[in-house]
């Protein structure tokens, strides 16, 4: 009894991690749709498009605008790897938003986020490990 109650949690963990991760993976291609945007010279401000950036925003803003989609198409594969490209778009925009306000300003939407998720990931990854724990192990017959 005790192996089918983890097993049920275990797959209700893996239901919450998949919306989670598909979610996240939206949130990024808006993320990246607001970069091409600037890139493109959408967006409303004096450096948008790539011609009018200052070189430190080219370098975040061509970057982003191709990590963000591929970190987002391996979120809703569920592959691992788009878990990894996420967590290094998601520091670097912390590092770009948090302690780089002086050359790039401040982004509180994208830095909020990129801290609730993280945190999130973690707690589900925490939660992944408790529960593997908790298995009892099968004896052979």
């Amino acid at each position: 009894m005790e192996q089918r109650n983890t097993s049920l949690a275990a797959l209700r963990l893996r239901r919450v991690e998949t919306v989670f991760l598909r979610l996240v993976a939206l949130v990024l291609l808006v993320f990246a749709l607001q970069y091409w945007m600037r890139v493109t010279g959408m967006a409303p401000g004096d450096e948008s498009g790539f011609d009018r950036m200052s070189n430190h925003w080219r370098v975040v803003a061509a970057s982003l605008s191709v990590v963000l989609p591929l970190a987002a198409l391996g979120l809703w594969g569920l592959h691992a790897w788009g878990v990894v490209v996420w967590i290094g778009a998601a520091v670097a925009e912390i590092v770009i938003y948090g302690m780089l306000q002086a050359n790039f300003g401040a982004n509180l939407p994208h830095l909020a986020f990129h801290v609730a998720a993280l945190f999130l990931l973690a707690a589900i990854f925490g939660a992944r490990q408790l529960l593997s724990r908790r298995r009892p192990e099968r004896r052979p017959r």
